[in-house]
């Protein structure tokens, strides 16, 4: 199973994705899923509206593709004079599909050789009379990705990257959290080694209970053995949560913030990887299989981003985290 690094602006689409979400229209179809891919090949510069959009895509795919129009054997033998065009029509084929969609379709300008680095990303697959166009989205807007995904409808199951053999199921590193608490920034900036952070939220991490969490609380988890858990109360909402208005995340660290700003930490205690079409339709007494990772301190965390471990305490029934050492 493969687990892909979470960064706070894929992690909301990402918990909708499921298999993946498809419209179609006649003999044209788009379709959004999350894939591993990159290396040398061809990089399309484009717009949708004010945002560019950058993707890479297989040359040789990408010669089958404009076929239509001119019959390639590779890459080289496309005319620089042709490059601007073909680029345009790659996304303009499918246009009308979009269009039905209720998309904001990218115009490409430009097509360049290029290679990146391979890792999972987002990627974009257009079909057209029965010829297929794997797009990797290196640079994107995220707003323009959620709209991308809402516009598409659910897959009922995992589309085949071969005729013979479904797609393996990516799945996401998702936090297992013992709570959480909100202080002002000048609370925070007293905070030395082997203070206790008492949390404001705590699950019964006596009882093996902990909160699973990407960008928010998703649900409360209970451990049922070292192989996984199952899921409790799946939350929508959470009134203590949002409630408070933290700080730019960009800004927390180091600690220079407003005086008069609060901040939001979270208390992580280990992590599991989830399927993501497990994520995408979580369900009160469903299992997660996997065993936790973590090595036995809690990692404290402020829009995402590390600034201290230490280790859980109970203090009078309350939880608190003992900073052991700042990171």
């Amino acid at each position: 199973m493969r687990t892909i690094p979470l960064d706070a602006g894929t992690a909301p689409v990402l918990r909708t994705l499921g298999h993946g979400r498809a419209y179609r229209r006649d003999t044209d179809a788009l379709t959004l899923l999350f894939r591993r891919g990159g290396g040398t090949g061809l990089i399309l510069t484009s717009r949708a509206g004010d945002a560019v959009v950058r993707v890479w895509c297989d040359s040789a795919q990408w010669c089958r593709w404009i076929a239509p129009v001119l019959p390639v054997a590779d890459w080289h033998a496309v005319p620089d004079e042709l490059r601007s065009a073909l680029a345009a029509w790659t996304f303009a084929c499918v246009a009308p599909c979009a269009a039905a969609a209720g998309l904001a379709w990218p115009q490409a300008e430009a097509v360049e050789p290029e290679a990146c680095s391979i890792t999972n990303r987002w990627l974009l697959r257009l079909e057209r009379e029965g010829a297929t166009l794997d797009l990797q989205i290196l640079d994107a807007p995220s707003t323009w990705i959620a709209q991308l995904a809402a516009g598409l409808d659910p897959l009922d199951a995992p589309p085949g990257d071969a005729p013979d053999r479904p797609a393996p199921a990516p799945a996401l590193r998702v936090a297992l959290i013992a709570g959480w608490s909100c202080i002002d920034t000048t609370q925070l900036a007293r905070l030395h080694r082997g203070d206790a952070l008492l949390l404001h939220h705590a699950y019964a991490v006596a009882d093996g209970e902990l909160g699973l969490f990407t960008d928010r609380p998703l649900a409360s988890v209970i451990r049922r053995d070292a192989l996984g858990y199952t899921i409790g109360v799946t939350m929508e909402t959470f009134d203590d949560w949002l409630d408070v208005e933290p700080a730019d995340p960009a800004a927390t660290l180091p600690l220079v913030l407003p005086l008069d700003a609060s901040v939001r930490i979270v208390a992580q205690a280990a992590a599991i990887d989830v399927p993501l079409d497990r994520l995408a339709a979580l369900r009160s007494g469903d299992i997660l299989e996997g065993p936790a990772i973590g090595d036995g301190l809690c990692t404290l965390k402020i829009g995402g981003r590390p600034f201290a471990r230490g280790m859980l305490l109970d203090i009078d029934g309350r939880l608190a985290i003992r900073i052991e050492h700042f990171v």
